[in-house]
């Protein structure tokens, strides 16, 4: 849908903006008969470049978001990519790439355009720089022959023709070079090379990149040499060479080749299995789906998808990024054109649609500069993105789950929030998995001897799919316990966060009997001068109360039940209580996030009444598996 990328002047008007020397009678059709201008919503979504001269008395939301434009973070882009959610790009490299989105110069205006930086992420994310990266050398080859500083191009100012167009009228051009029309024209090449000055935006995007990636000292030296010699075979050697040395990088940084053709067979496989006309999606892939596949490629000597386990995983990454792709924040039509648009990430900032508040007006604004990091990232925490703090740096030395409790978890936790829509294959995974992890080592071991497959697989009249559902509501239990150990000892301590978790903790009827122990001290549950000293003291009153009684007894009970490190008392080299505090509640917290998750999980599965006929049919299909893969003549570990 393509809108008139013009704000005009009376549209900031209402917000409290009035451009220098504005009258709304310059413009009768754009007022109300009282002479108030008349706000068009129309062009609301789009910010214009034209309006440079406003009076920031009463700074608004469009004015914040000319300052900071709104940029597609590279995690995000990339991560709507099949390949990239099977192995993601190393952070070194989304931060060299966030750095391009997120340059601004010294007013804050954003040097790079979301078109252009989101250009540049995807033509080093899919290697597809080679035209662009000689170009590149031919630019600068222009500029450095013609005495342009080099910090004065990279770091200037906005990356625009126009600014580099003043920097070739400021220079000392060369016969070698021609400066015609809008072209930067090398006529030591045979024709001469021209380069378009509407490229050179994506030209200072890929050098500042470079610049990032490789190391400044490394650009200087190239363009010095450049600046030596603008021959054609002096520009195809070095950027021959510069393209070598960002190849290594990028081999460092993206997924192996191995990798990407896997994800190039996942992808050719799904699409094998729909219609022409039929738009991939995450449902598309489904249990059966992963099973079949897994049939077929696992007797392939071409491919190394024999283990059930890594063909589940892969398809589960597979499918997180077909969901992830389905909205992705990347949309093409904000990249049709170099106008600064905004998309609906932007509409966040926007507390109303109908009408633009002052930033003076609300208690939750958005800084004036603001990293593109911030901007995307305020998804809902799920149970895997909170099992990754729980278990990295500080929180870690909080102990909530054991190795064993994890290692259970572990392909639940990959599913994340598409366990339910999988949750055959993954009990599949976790009952068949370790059978075949030990089919394969018997092999290792005695290459020469077929193993013994019946004693190696579960017995077919056992329950085992039942039996994982017990272990996992166990480790939820565990789980819940200490949670609520993290409470008491935040209760014993008198810390308030102790009384967050607790109220999360207690039934309703037990919450209920608090609030009135509350009202009885005069205070309500929105009573802004509540402090740790009154909840306490409600909460000593608790013996009259008998549910909130009872559950806080329990509790109680729990904590002296659970005794892993630093539940019972802080870590090693911890000092201040405080600090342990904080830590114990942010462990609880992300641990309410699993048990919340996994509760919803295993309430799915406790609807399904054929989960031991299920395990019967699989056991057959499987064992039948097995035995063509490990007696197959063509099979090689």
């Amino acid at each position: 849908m393509l809108i008139d990328n013009t704000i005009h002047d009376t549209m900031f008007t209402p917000a409290g903006f009035t451009p220098a020397g504005y009258s709304p009678r310059h413009n009768p059709e754009s007022s109300h008969n009282d002479g108030t201008p008349r706000y068009n919503k129309r062009n609301r979504l789009f910010i214009s470049s034209k309006h440079d001269k406003l009076s920031y008395s009463n700074l608004t939301y469009y004015a914040a978001i000319r300052k900071c434009q709104i940029m597609n973070d590279p995690s995000d882009i990339l991560s709507s990519w099949a390949e990239f959610r099977l192995n993601p790009p190393s952070s070194y490299l989304l931060n060299c790439l966030r750095h391009i989105h997120d340059a601004t110069d010294i007013r804050g205006d954003a040097v790079f355009s979301p078109r252009v930086a989101t250009l540049i992420t995807t033509m080093i994310a899919s290697r597809s720089y080679g035209q662009e990266l000689y170009r590149l050398c031919g630019f600068m080859s222009a500029a450095a022959v013609s005495g342009i500083d080099a910090g004065a191009l990279l770091l200037g100012g906005r990356a625009t023709a126009a600014r580099v167009n003043r920097l070739f009228d400021d220079a000392s051009i060369p016969d070698t070079v021609h400066i015609v029309d809008r072209y930067i024209m090398l006529t030591a090449h045979t024709p001469a090379y021209q380069i378009d000055m509407a490229r050179c935006p994506v030209i200072l995007g890929l050098a500042n990149f470079i610049c990032e990636a490789l190391g400044f000292d490394i650009f200087i030296n190239i363009y010095d040499q450049l600046g030596q010699d603008t021959k054609p075979t002096a520009i195809k050697t070095i950027s021959n060479d510069l393209s070598k040395q960002l190849y290594r990088f990028l081999g460092d940084h993206l997924p192996r080749s191995s990798e990407r053709k896997i994800t190039m067979l996942l992808q050719d496989y799904l699409a094998s299995q729909i219609s022409n006309d039929h738009h991939l999606s995450a449902v598309d892939v489904d249990d059966a789906l992963i099973f079949d596949f897994w049939c077929a490629k696992s007797l392939d000597p071409e491919y190394s998808l024999k283990l059930y386990d890594t063909c589940l995983r892969a398809w589960i990454s597979f499918r997180q990024g077909l969901e992830l792709a389905s909205h992705s924040s990347a949309h093409p039509d904000s990249l049709d054109d170099a106008a600064f648009r905004l998309d609906h990430l932007a509409l966040r900032c926007f507390h109303n649609a109908d009408y633009d508040q002052s930033i003076r007006d609300t208690g939750s604004a958005p800084a004036l500069m603001q990293s593109s990091d911030t901007w995307m990232h305020d998804e809902k925490q799920t149970m895997r993105s909170a099992f990754h703090e729980l278990t990295a740096p500080p929180i870690d030395t909080i102990k909530m789950l054991n190795n064993g409790e994890k290692d259970k978890l572990s392909l639940l936790l990959h599913a994340d929030t598409h366990a339910t829509a999988l949750y055959r294959s993954l009990l599949r995974g976790v009952v068949f998995s370790p059978v075949q992890n030990r089919l394969t080592q018997a092999l290792r071991d005695h290459p020469d001897n077929q193993p013994d497959m019946a004693s190696m697989m579960p017995p077919e009249n056992q329950p085992a799919y039942s039996a994982w559902l017990a272990e996992w509501r166990d480790i939820v239990n565990v789980a819940r316990g200490c949670v609520q150990t993290a409470c008491q000892r935040l209760i014993e301590a008198r810390d308030m966060q102790g009384l967050q978790i607790l109220m999360r903790q207690l039934s309703e009827q037990a919450r209920g009997e608090l609030a009135m122990l509350m009202q009885d001290k005069g205070l309500s549950e929105t009573s802004a001068d509540i402090t740790a000293e009154t909840m306490f003291a409600a909460l000593d009153q608790g013996k009259t109360a008998p549910a909130l009684k009872a559950e806080c007894a329990d509790i109680k009970k729990a904590a002296r039940a659970y005794r892993r490190a630093g539940l019972k008392q802080p870590p090693a080299g911890i000092n201040d209580p405080d600090v342990w505090y904080d830590r114990l509640y942010a462990a609880a917290e992300l641990t309410e996030v699993i048990i919340e998750a996994m509760d919803q999980f295993l309430m799915h599965l406790a609807e399904v009444k054929n989960l031991d006929d299920q395990f019967k049919q699989d056991h057959a299909v499987f064992a039948e598996q097995f035995s063509r893969i490990y007696k197959s003549e063509e099979y090689n570990d």
